[in-house]
């Protein structure tokens, strides 16, 4: 099951309420390796080791397999390099953190297929909706809505 509660990087993560399984889309891009489960292999890019641990483990239950990095330099732009054993199906990347535009400009010359959503602090969301304007498929704002977070995932991932 696949229904969680809020998410806020600062706080314990709370009970897991039951409620719909999570579904992905197993039809896109099949010729992409999974995750060793079946799911979609997703790198988040976060420099809050907490908020990572959240969104791995919440995200872990809607069958992702998430890989995690603490900068938007040059780590997340090897690990989807074409040439890896295990690629990446999308990024979520935190937006404001050091080399986060950056990387995500990065991302959008070298892999424009990999779709993006990018995370900013709720007073920043002039920042994420720029984000979006320059490439990112999607947006989320922190603390995260984590119904919100699992619908975008799954949708965009």
């Amino acid at each position: 099951e696949c229904r969680f509660n809020g998410l806020h990087p600062s706080v314990e993560p709370g009970p897991i309420e039951s409620g719909r399984a999570c579904r992905l889309d197993r039809g896109r891009q099949e010729s992409m390796d999974s995750g060793p489960d079946g799911g979609r292999r997703i790198l988040v890019v976060d420099n809050d080791p907490a908020a990572r641990a959240i969104i791995r483990e919440r995200l872990g239950l809607c069958g992702f397999e998430v890989v995690e990095a603490e900068n938007g330099r040059n780590g997340p732009i090897q690990m989807i390099d074409g040439s890896s054993p295990h690629p990446i199906h999308g990024v979520l990347l935190d937006i404001p953190l050091t080399g986060g535009p950056a990387a995500l400009h990065t991302l959008r010359q070298q892999h424009p297929g990999v779709p993006i959503i990018v995370m900013s602090h709720v007073t920043e969301i002039l920042i994420a909706r720029e984000a979006v304007n320059q490439g990112a498929q999607e947006y989320v704002l922190k603390p995260f809505d984590q119904e919100l977070l699992k619908a975008k995932c799954l949708r965009v991932f």
